[in-house]
């Protein structure tokens, strides 16, 4: 997960975090999959753990 003071706190995200992520937004389903993958292009673009958007979906 990002940290807000733009450390990464994992390495590696563990798969309990990255639902929980997941589940706390509320979005619906379409706007969620269309987050996650726009914060996922962000992280593979720019090659960093993090893509900025804390506390996204996909972050």
């Amino acid at each position: 997960m990002c940290a807000p003071d733009g450390e990464v706190r994992d390495k590696r995200p563990n798969p309990r975090s990255a639902i929980a992520n997941l589940r706390g937004t509320g979005l619906p389903w379409r706007r969620l999959l269309a987050r996650v993958a726009a914060n996922n292009w962000l992280k593979l673009r720019s090659a960093r753990n993090c893509c900025g958007n804390y506390r996204e979906p996909g972050c």
